[in-house]
């Protein structure tokens, strides 16, 4: 897959942007191919990628300056309500801001991401290499706020090779390795397959940018996420039987797996089109949580890798899904906690800017 290279008239060309997310998706509506668009411009001068347009833009800078007018002094982001700062949306803040082209040392954004990260950096245990925020009062899990917090931190090594950086990545990838349990997956007390995505892809983006990672037992770690396989095509959140599918650990699945080129599998296939046909929030009875905007995430970098007629069909709809419900303000709501609009900006700014295919993870 390659990189989208905007350009800029009549000047050099220039890095754009990434991340992109899900919507529901029926087999009458009209495909969208991207090769047969007319190419579009923003005010700048800035060529789009062909799965954006003009309006998809203006949403994407409104998000990323609700970003910016809600960093916390310390450099990180969180949750409103309980007032505390958190590794997962930080990372993820971050990664929208670096989506841009931008880095810790160079762009518009570099003061703001270098402020997070040397937060990020800060929060990261020089003994154990544990990233530790406050996830247990945001709801969102150490292990989870850990794996997220090291992927910031990976792509970010991956962007300035900065010693710093690569002594306190090592150290969190170690403690990843330390932390898997004998079925293959993450989690605590038993794998959850969510957990274990995150965990999968800060090690993936660690690798990629040169951190010695100890090579995992992937046969094992491959069965564990199929063992999570339900008839109906989805996949449940851990290997229990009677779990029912849903949208959230079937994306995870799907993420990990065309991640090691099993795509073209059966299994595959079939997740892959349970995640088409859900609508988000489908699982909370039309409620849309911080999991469905996660699940998006993750389903938008699944089918980015294979770059066919999956992303074709589910890219456009949830695209104009996401417009839509976007606030004035340029944040997004989780419906029933109005206090993690960060956590569920972060991740919608990333999804739709995944087609602009700046940042390496959308390639693992």
């Amino acid at each position: 897959m390659h990189m989208f290279i905007g350009r800029r008239f009549p000047v050099a060309a220039v890095l754009a942007v990434a991340a992109f997310a899900l919507a529901p998706l029926h087999a009458e509506e009209v495909v969208e191919d991207p090769a047969e668009a007319e190419p579009v411009f923003t005010e700048d001068g800035l060529q789009l990628p062909p799965e954006l347009n003009l309006e998809t833009h203006k949403k994407i800078q409104k998000g990323l300056k609700w970003l910016l007018d809600n960093q916390n002094r310390d450099g990180s982001w969180g949750c409103q309500k309980a007032g505390v700062p958190s590794a997962a949306v930080t990372g993820l803040a971050c990664m929208a801001l670096m989506s841009t082209g931008d880095t810790p040392e160079r762009g518009k954004y570099a003061k703001e991401i270098n402020r997070a990260l040397q937060w990020m950096l800060n929060i990261c245990d020089k003994h154990t290499g544990r990233i530790a925020a406050n996830e247990s009062q945001t709801g969102m899990g150490d292990l989870y706020g850990h794996g997220v917090g090291t992927l910031f931190l990976a792509e970010a090594y991956g962007m300035t090779r900065r010693e710093d950086i690569h002594a306190k990545l090592a150290k969190a990838i170690e403690f990843i390795c330390k932390q898997q349990n004998p079925d293959g997956g993450w989690g605590p007390g038993r794998s959850d397959l969510p957990i274990t995505c995150a965990m999968y892809m800060a090690l993936r983006s660690a690798r990629h940018a040169g951190i010695d990672v100890p090579a995992l037992p992937l046969a094992k770690f491959e069965r564990f996420v199929t063992s999570c396989f339900n008839d109906d095509g989805g996949f449940r959140q851990t290997p229990d039987r009677g779990n029912a599918s849903m949208y959230y650990p079937t994306t995870a699945a799907i993420r990990i797996l065309y991640g090691l080129g099993k795509g073209d599998t059966k299994i595959v296939q079939a997740g892959t089109k349970f995640v088409m046909d859900r609508r988000l929030g489908q699982d909370y009875g039309g409620r849309i949580s911080e999991w469905c905007y996660c699940g998006a995430y993750w389903a938008a970098g699944a089918m980015l890798i294979e770059d066919g007629e999956a992303w074709k069909k589910w890219f456009p709809s949830m695209r104009d899904f996401l417009c839509r419900i976007q606030n004035s303000d340029g944040s997004w709501t989780i419906e029933y906690c109005s206090h993690c609009k960060a956590y569920a900006t972060a991740l919608n700014v990333c999804t739709l800017q995944a087609p602009y295919r700046v940042l390496p993870i959308y390639q693992l």
